[in-house]
C-alpha cells in the first residue's frame, strides 16, 4: 500500500497529539494569530450555532443599551424628559429603557432627550443602532446561505466478518431534508508511533468497495475490506492506544438546494471500533409502502 503525503495535518510532532479531527467534524487545532481579531470573529459568528449566535446579539444589545443608560446617568437623568407615568421608576431603568427605544429607534413618547448635550448623545446612539442591527442582518444573511452538509455518522466503526472476510465498516446518513447528489467519499488512516527523534504519523488511503453514489435518500454504509492490500491487515486493531490510529472521512456531494459543492468530514479512533458486531437496518417501510429512514437508528447494533 502506497504512503499518502500528508494531506495537512503534519506527520512530525514532538509528542503525541489527540485525534485530528473531533466528533462535530472541527479540526482539533489551537490556533494562534495576531492582528486579525475582526476577521476571527466573523468566521465565529458564522459557524458558531444559532443558540451561541443569538445569545451573543442579546448580550451585545444589552450591553449597549447598558452603556448609555449609564451615559444618560453622567450627565443627568433630570435631562431626559419623562411622563408622569414614570415618576416612580427607577432613574436607571428610565435610562435604560430610553436606549433601547433610542437604539431600535422606536420612540414610543414617553421619554425624550432635553438639551444639545443628551440630544447629541441620543443621536449617536441611534446611528450605532442602525449599523448594528444592519451588521446582525447581514450576519443573520450570511447564516441562512451559507450551505452546510449536515451528515450524521455512527458513532462507531465495526472490524466485522462477512462471507469469510474482515471489513472495515461504518455507515452516514443525511440530516437535511435538501437532496445530496454525486456524494463521494475517501477514507484515509493515520497511525502514529512513537520515535526517538519525536512522535510520527503515517497516512494511507483505505479503498472502499464504493467510494460514490449518485444518491443518498436512505443511509449509506461505507466498507474497507481487510484484504491483503489493506493497511490494516496485518495491525492488532484491539487495543491500541487513542494517539495510535485515526480514520479520517471525508465527504464531498452536491447539494441540490442551493446548487452547489459541499464538504464535511469525521473522525474515527482507536476507542471508537468494535469487533464482531454488525448494524441493524436503520429504515423500514411504514403500512402505506413508505421508506422511513430512523436517523436515531443509524447506531443500532444486532444482538449477539
Amino acid at each position: 500500500m502506497k504512503q499518502l503525503l500528508d494531506p495537512g495535518f503534519g506527520e512530525n510532532y514532538n509528542r503525541s497529539a489527540k485525534r485530528m479531527i473531533n466528533p462535530d467534524g472541527s479540526f482539533n487545532i489551537v490556533r494562534r494569530v495576531k492582528g486579525r481579531p475582526i476577521k476571527d470573529l466573523y468566521q465565529y459568528l458564522i459557524n458558531t450555532s444559532w443558540l451561541n449566535f443569538l445569545g451573543w446579539v442579546v448580550l451585545l444589545y444589552t450591553a449597549v443599551n447598558m452603556f448609555f443608560a449609564l451615559v444618560y446617568m453622567l450627565v443627568g437623568c433630570e435631562n431626559l424628559v419623562f411622563s408622569g407615568d414614570l415618576v416612580h421608576m427607577n432613574p436607571f431603568w428610565r435610562a435604560f429603557f430610553f436606549s433601547a427605544q433610542t437604539l431600535t429607534t422606536v420612540g414610543y413618547g414617553h421619554i425624550a432627550p432635553d438639551g444639545i448635550l443628551t440630544s447629541f448623545i441620543a443621536s449617536t446612539e441611534a446611528l450605532i443602532g442602525l449599523l448594528m442591527f444592519a451588521l446582525v442582518t447581514g450576519l443573520s444573511y450570511g447564516r441562512f446561505s451559507n450551505p452546510r452538509a449536515k451528515l450524521v455518522f455512527s458513532k462507531n466503526a465495526l472490524v466485522t466478518e462477512v462471507n469469510g472476510m474482515q471489513k472495515l465498516m461504518f455507515r452516514m446518513a443525511n440530516k437535511n431534508p435538501s437532496m445530496l447528489v454525486d456524494i463521494e467519499a475517501r477514507v484515509f488512516v493515520a497511525f502514529g508511533e512513537h520515535r526517538p527523534e519525536g512522535f510520527h504519523r503515517t497516512y494511507l488511503e483505505l479503498p472502499l468497495e464504493r467510494s460514490k453514489v449518485s444518491f443518498m435518500p436512505l443511509n449509506w454504509t461505507l466498507v474497507h475490506d481487510i484484504n491483503h492490500d489493506s493497511p490494516l491487515k496485518h495491525k492488532k486493531l484491539d487495543g491500541l492506544k487513542p494517539e495510535e490510529l485515526e480514520i479520517f472521512v471525508m465527504i464531498k456531494a452536491f447539494d441540490d438546494t442551493y446548487s452547489t459543492i459541499v464538504h464535511t468530514r469525521y473522525s474515527y479512533a482507536s476507542e471508537n471500533l468494535l469487533f464482531g458486531k454488525k448494524f441493524k437496518k436503520a429504515f423500514f417501510i411504514d403500512d402505506e409502502g413508505n421508506a422511513v429512514m430512523d436517523l436515531e437508528a443509524l447506531d443500532d447494533l444486532l444482538e449477539g
